[in-house]
């Protein structure tokens, strides 16, 4: 199924307020309580992002490699350590999907997929898409991009019928992580969540190279189009400008810094899940 038929079908079925026509328009009320609820105060981003977290959970396959998710979740919190991610409680899920994807509801929860598992080669590859996510994290991109980019209508659009979350922020949250998951945060968040992205996976002692051969096997799969269903690729910027940026600040900023590119324990994971 195409991409946005796909995201359309899901929105339409979690969200059915958001389907109708006659409730596109919604409550100004829920909205404007969105708007005020909606902020980037941690305790608040742990809440939404743990309901968000939940009901992806409940929409979607877990996948049973409880090992492998582990193994995930001591990366995950080592990135953290390094970027002094303090703010929350890192937590990582595996999903059993085919799509090459990872996204994040914010408040320390990070999700990838099996897919993204069997298109990277490496753990520094990992590494480095687990570290832009905690980037989205710690500058609260999600929070922020919804009250930037959909502002007060996102209550009103999506309603007050979505299942399996109590409040209108919640349920928006999780609409939006998404959404995110498929078309990005945008331009400027984007290029933030690289480039710190980049700085915590040299501190947490990985090879920067990492960060853009992840463009570039996501290039290579799906060329550089902005439609495509990546994980933080959205209407721009394309691979071959971040593949290039990135490369740009390796040689500006950490010279021929290297570090670890693989370890035995994540090829004996990575042998479950070959290219």
């Amino acid at each position: 199924m195409p991409v946005r038929f796909f995201l359309m079908a899901l929105l339409c079925a979690l969200l059915p307020g958001a389907c109708k026509t006659g409730n596109m328009a919604g409550s100004l009320t829920d909205a404007a309580t969105l708007a005020t609820t909606l902020n980037t105060s941690k305790v608040r981003q742990r809440e939404l992002g743990d309901a968000a977290a939940g009901e992806t959970v409940r929409q979607y396959l877990r996948s049973d490699d409880t090992a492998f998710e582990t193994y995930l979740n001591r990366i995950a919190v080592k990135l953290a350590r390094a970027a002094g991610a303090t703010d929350y409680t890192y937590r990582l899920y595996l999903l059993d999907d085919a799509q090459v994807n990872a996204f994040t509801p914010g408040g320390g929860h990070i999700f990838v997929t099996t897919g993204l598992a069997r298109a990277l080669k490496t753990e520094a590859q990992m590494a480095a898409v687990i570290a832009h996510e905690i980037g989205h994290i710690t500058e609260s991109h999600v929070v922020r991009g919804i009250r930037n980019r959909m502002g007060m209508q996102v209550a009103a659009k999506l309603g007050v019928d979505a299942v399996g979350l109590k409040s209108p922020a919640a349920r928006t949250v999780y609409g939006y992580a998404i959404n995110a998951a498929i078309k990005g945060h945008g331009r400027t968040f984007e290029a933030k969540a690289d480039e710190l992205g980049l700085d915590t996976l040299v501190k947490a002692g990985y090879d920067p190279r990492a960060a853009p051969q992840v463009f570039e096997v996501l290039r290579r799969l799906y060329g550089d189009r902005s439609e495509l269903a990546t994980f933080f690729h959205g209407d721009h910027p394309t691979n071959t400008q971040r593949i290039q940026v990135l490369n740009a600040w390796i040689a500006e900023r950490y010279g021929q810094a290297r570090g670890i590119r693989d370890t035995a324990v994540y090829r004996r994971f990575k042998a479950r899940y070959p290219n």
